[in-house]
Protein backbone atom coordinates (compact mmCIF):
# COMPACT_ATOMS: atom_id res chain seq x y z
CA UNK A 1 0.00 0.00 0.00
CA UNK A 2 0.88 3.49 -0.88
CA UNK A 3 1.30 6.44 1.49
CA UNK A 4 -2.47 7.61 2.44
CA UNK A 5 -4.09 4.69 1.13
CA UNK A 6 -5.47 2.28 3.60
CA UNK A 7 -8.48 -0.55 4.37
CA UNK A 8 -11.00 -0.35 6.43
CA UNK A 9 -12.70 -3.93 7.13
CA UNK A 10 -15.04 -4.92 9.39
CA UNK A 11 -16.81 -8.41 9.36
CA UNK A 12 -18.89 -7.83 6.25
CA UNK A 13 -17.75 -4.83 4.63
CA UNK A 14 -13.82 -4.18 3.20
CA UNK A 15 -13.35 0.10 2.56
CA UNK A 16 -9.81 0.92 0.55
CA UNK A 17 -9.42 4.63 0.83
CA UNK A 18 -7.19 6.88 -0.17
CA UNK A 19 -6.16 10.40 0.72
CA UNK A 20 -5.13 11.51 -2.73
CA UNK A 21 -7.88 12.33 -4.70
CA UNK A 22 -7.14 12.48 -8.19
CA UNK A 23 -6.93 8.94 -8.13
CA UNK A 24 -9.81 6.55 -6.14
CA UNK A 25 -8.27 3.07 -5.86
CA UNK A 26 -10.45 2.04 -8.26
CA UNK A 27 -8.66 4.33 -10.73
CA UNK A 28 -11.62 6.63 -10.77
CA UNK A 29 -11.20 10.46 -11.25
CA UNK A 30 -12.74 12.51 -9.09
CA UNK A 31 -15.22 13.81 -11.47
CA UNK A 32 -15.99 9.92 -11.97
CA UNK A 33 -16.24 9.28 -8.29
CA UNK A 34 -18.68 12.40 -8.46
CA UNK A 35 -20.81 11.35 -11.14
CA UNK A 36 -21.49 8.30 -9.45
CA UNK A 37 -22.24 9.44 -5.94
CA UNK A 38 -24.72 11.96 -6.90
CA UNK A 39 -22.44 14.74 -5.50
CA UNK A 40 -23.06 18.81 -5.58
CA UNK A 41 -20.03 18.47 -8.89
CA UNK A 42 -21.88 15.75 -10.72
CA UNK A 43 -25.68 17.01 -10.46
CA UNK A 44 -24.83 20.64 -11.21
CA UNK A 45 -23.76 20.31 -14.78
CA UNK A 46 -23.29 22.76 -16.10
CA UNK A 47 -21.02 24.23 -13.13
CA UNK A 48 -22.71 27.74 -12.25
CA UNK A 49 -22.78 26.82 -8.53
CA UNK A 50 -26.25 26.43 -8.23
CA UNK A 51 -29.07 23.03 -8.53
CA UNK A 52 -31.69 24.00 -11.60
CA UNK A 53 -35.20 22.72 -11.71
CA UNK A 54 -34.03 20.88 -14.78
CA UNK A 55 -30.40 19.74 -13.25
CA UNK A 56 -33.08 18.45 -10.53
CA UNK A 57 -35.33 16.64 -12.49
CA UNK A 58 -32.33 14.69 -14.09
CA UNK A 59 -31.09 13.68 -11.01
CA UNK A 60 -34.22 12.72 -9.76
CA UNK A 61 -35.04 10.36 -12.91
CA UNK A 62 -31.41 9.15 -12.61
CA UNK A 63 -31.34 8.37 -8.49
CA UNK A 64 -35.34 7.83 -8.46
CA UNK A 65 -35.53 10.59 -5.73
CA UNK A 66 -38.66 12.33 -4.90
CA UNK A 67 -37.84 15.45 -3.94
CA UNK A 68 -38.65 19.23 -5.33
CA UNK A 69 -36.62 22.32 -5.74
CA UNK A 70 -39.10 24.35 -3.46
CA UNK A 71 -38.42 21.49 -0.89
CA UNK A 72 -34.42 21.60 -1.10
CA UNK A 73 -34.52 25.41 -2.13
CA UNK A 74 -34.36 26.58 1.31
CA UNK A 75 -33.58 30.04 0.71
CA UNK A 76 -36.10 30.05 -2.38
CA UNK A 77 -34.18 32.00 -4.47
CA UNK A 78 -34.64 29.10 -7.30
CA UNK A 79 -31.79 27.40 -6.81
CA UNK A 80 -30.35 25.36 -4.71
CA UNK A 81 -27.07 25.87 -3.44
CA UNK A 82 -24.43 23.46 -2.38
CA UNK A 83 -24.75 24.45 1.37
CA UNK A 84 -28.56 23.34 0.33
CA UNK A 85 -27.62 20.56 -1.25
CA UNK A 86 -25.60 18.71 1.37
CA UNK A 87 -28.59 19.44 3.75
CA UNK A 88 -30.76 17.55 2.25
CA UNK A 89 -28.20 15.19 1.22
CA UNK A 90 -26.40 14.81 4.53
CA UNK A 91 -22.98 15.57 3.31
Amino acid sequence: MHPGQGVISSPDHQIHYSSVWNKDPLGKSEDEWDAYTGSFGSVDTDGDGCVSAGELADYRSTYEVNASLASIDTDGDGCVSEDEWDAFTGG
